[in-house]
């Protein structure tokens, strides 16, 4: 799990079922053993002249990525969020993880998200200051949902997220000390997708393929 992303969506899932776990589940555990069985020799790239940084930063900084699927649960209309950090092509830290409230719309379940990859990168930043390797400039964020990046970038829509005040007030802080930039990516860009949801098999190999994975 520590150098595979591309089952951590699966394994939030599964972990779900851990006290009680049905025929189905069972079933889904053996296809994954499967998977990584097929899979033994994929791993995570770094390249120092990677591109995959959209043309928006240097390379040498670290970059993320954000989504959310809204009201996966059909149990209890909870969202997926999913998270991943790259440096030089290739994926240092990432999060799949079940969100704690119901949202109301998928802007507010990509904010989330947003919150948790902030988090992230607010981590990463101070732990570069701390090995003597300093991010002087904004940690870029990514995500495919124009909504989000507009409630990030412009205080108008404060009114909108009163409920979540706190989040709110976390992001907006980080984006005005400018610690963190959030951009819009095309669906097809963003290498989060299997970290919120089951993809078909050419999804699949897309992201891994975004993520740095050989």
């Amino acid at each position: 799990m520590s150098t595979r992303p591309d089952i951590g969506y699966i394994t939030q899932y599964l972990s779900q079922s851990n006290k009680n776990p049905l025929q189905c589940d069972w079933n889904a555990a053996k296809r994954v053993l499967r998977y990584l069985n097929g899979t033994k020799d994929l791993g995570i790239v770094f390249r120092r002249d990677s591109n995959v940084t959209h043309g928006k930063h240097d390379p040498m900084m670290p970059w993320g990525y954000c989504n959310a699927n809204y009201a996966e649960d059909s149990h209890n209309r909870k969202s997926t969020s999913g998270y991943v950090c790259m440096f030089t092509g290739g994926t240092i830290s990432w999060k799949s993880k079940k969100q704690a409230s119901v949202l109301l719309s998928t802007t507010e379940a990509e904010y989330y998200a947003l919150g948790i990859a902030c988090q992230e990168a607010v981590w990463m930043k101070q732990f570069c200051q701390e090995i003597l390797m300093p991010l002087n400039n904004s940690i870029h964020i990514y995500s495919d949902n124009t909504g989000m990046i507009a409630l990030s970038d412009n205080p108008v829509f404060h009114n909108q997220l009163k409920h979540i005040d706190i989040q709110w007030h976390f992001v907006r802080d980080l984006i005005c000390s400018k610690t963190i930039h959030t951009s819009h990516i095309p669906r097809t860009q963003n290498s989060v997708d299997f970290l919120t949801k089951a993809l078909s098999r050419p999804e699949h190999e897309r992201c891994i393929e975004l993520l740095g994975m050989e």
